[in-house]
């Protein structure tokens, strides 16, 4: 049953709906791991050992893998997607983002009090740090990982009218992402027609050059108020494209499809490999500090 229903899901499936897509989830995790010790990657390892036969099997497929594949933390990671259309889920959809209205300039705590992302980061956090190794605390790790991801993905702070952007349809440089959402999600990672094996080695590397030491320290003084400030920052800034403000309020420019252009697509693709590197220098730091508590 639980196969045919993810099958189901797979094929229904609105590419607009996964939140900063796949490689980058990826991308984010694998970095963030390689930034971690020693010992605590072996705490990363020993909560994967914990997830389900299920729950790899729904990530294994979800990423078309093979049923056996073993479990990264890079693939752990886009489990939160995989899982998102299954009932038992439901109630997590509103936690990858935040809406706010469109006159609003700043993410502070009474922004949202429950079911999204700036609470999931904090709950996440705490059930991770309980002091326990078992499957409840493995989905805990997997749901951090991702939020991670989705907080610094600029159109997952945003505005709920147009539905974080899934509403602004696009004409694309690269690839079929047709509205800027899905575009900033997935296409902007694309460079050139490469294999995926090619173009997750060309992103870690590029990625890599954006963190030197001095700058991933900076990068840590901050909270998730402060990533999603930044990501609302971005996202209503002139040059996104998504929104201008007037009389106080960001409106969006126009019904007509927003061309990309190749000068728009390099531009923004820096932004978007700054957010990644941010996301994973601040996951390593917060992986460290919860499990570091954790196993103290």
């Amino acid at each position: 049953m639980y196969k045919l229903l993810f099958g189901a899901m797979l094929l229904f499936a609105s590419h607009s709906s996964y939140a900063l897509g796949k490689l980058g989830h990826q991308l984010v995790c694998q970095l963030a791991y390689e930034q971690l010790s020693t010992s605590t990657q072996h705490s990363v390892t020993a909560l994967l050992d914990q997830v389900s036969k299920q729950d790899r099997l729904a990530i294994n497929q979800y990423l078309r893998k093979k049923n056996d594949t073993p479990l990264t933390f890079a693939n752990a990671c886009t489990w939160a997607d995989a899982i998102k259309r299954l009932p038992e889920y439901d109630k997590y959809k509103s936690w990858h983002y935040i809406n706010v209205a469109r006159n609003s300039k700043e993410i502070t705590k009474s922004t949202c009090q429950k079911n999204c992302i700036t609470r999931a980061i904090k709950i996440h956090s705490e059930l991770l740090m309980a002091h326990k190794t078992n499957e409840q605390s493995a989905k805990a790790l997997m749901f951090l990982g991702h939020w991670l991801g989705d907080i610094h993905q600029p159109f997952h702070v945003s505005f709920a009218s147009d539905l974080g952007g899934n509403r602004i349809k696009v004409t694309p440089f690269k690839g079929r992402c047709n509205n800027i959402h899905w575009y900033w999600d997935e296409c902007l990672l694309y460079p050139s027609p490469r294999s995926k094996k090619a173009l997750t080695t060309y992103w870690l590397s590029r990625l890599n050059t954006l963190m030197p030491n001095n700058i991933k320290k900076q990068w840590q003084l901050s909270n998730e108020f402060d990533w999603a400030n930044e990501s609302l920052a971005i996202v209503t800034s002139k040059e996104i494209g998504y929104c201008q403000f007037h009389d106080g309020h960001c409106q969006q420019n126009n019904n007509v499809p927003f061309v990309i252009t190749e000068q728009y697509h390099l531009a923004q693709q820096q932004q978007l490999a700054t957010r990644m590197a941010q996301a994973a220098t601040r996951l390593a730091a917060r992986l460290t500090d919860v499990l570091n508590t954790k196993n103290s």
